[in-house]
């Protein structure tokens, strides 16, 4: 709204990829602001075809176990906020996916120990979030604090073929100790309980925190990691 100059800017961002082996990754994620920054919307829809690599399941694990992992993905995930108090705001996450075409190696210890999700199959969570953002520019924070966790239940009852609960927790804090300079100190956890299949549990690294880490292939039901960055 035009008549609106109190809420922060909102975010629309995309990417497409292809390659020459036929995979493909196509992915839309929003940050809507309204109504003087009364509501947040977070949301993400993806479409993936392309392998995941897996060094195994827990801590015992080694980088010459190394397997490749073939899948389809579609996802759609979101998060309606509601300012309850100054930056403080409560909502509903809302989380929607369906796996299919699995293919681990012939040899894969998935297959040898029968793990949770080899079939793919259809899950629906819904849960509850919230967040603490006093953050003074949303997109480039040089101060403030950014707390968001959210709690998401797969019941049987809304078609989930898994029943589990997962558990996640991001919380950053930025410094500005002189001029331009910044320190931004960010620690996550994630928790997965119940028949959670292997592409849902904690995944470390990827592309946004822990990025010497090739995201999934350390992955276990428990993960927390930190971060600090200039």
């Amino acid at each position: 709204s035009k008549k609106d100059t109190i809420s922060k800017p909102s975010k629309l961002s995309g990417i497409v990829t292809f390659s020459s082996k036929g995979r493909i990754n196509a992915s839309v994620s929003t940050e809507l602001v309204a109504k003087e920054n009364k509501y947040i919307f977070l949301s993400y829809i993806n479409y993936r075809k392309q392998p995941e690599y897996i060094f195994g399941i827990g801590n015992d694990v080694k980088r010459e176990d190394m397997e490749e992992v073939q899948f389809e993905r579609f996802r759609f995930a979101t998060t309606a906020l509601v300012r309850v108090q100054e930056n403080l705001y409560l909502g509903v996450p809302l989380d929607i996916s369906t796996y299919f075409n699995v293919q681990p190696d012939s040899n894969s210890f998935l297959i040898k120990n029968n793990v949770a999700g080899l079939d793919g199959g259809f899950t629906f969570g819904i849960g509850l979030a919230g967040a603490l953002d006093s953050r003074e520019n949303r997109y480039n924070p040089s101060q403030g604090a950014y707390v968001i966790g959210t709690l998401i239940f797969h019941p049987s009852f809304l078609g989930s073929a898994y029943q589990f609960t997962k558990f996640e927790l991001d919380a950053r804090k930025y410094f500005n100790p002189w001029l331009k300079h910044v320190i931004a100190v960010q620690a996550t956890t994630t928790s997965a309980q119940g028949n959670t299949p292997f592409y849902e549990l904690a995944l470390m690294g990827g592309d946004r925190q822990m990025r010497g880490y090739y995201q999934g292939a350390y992955r276990d039901k428990v993960l927390v990691d930190g971060q600090v960055e200039y």
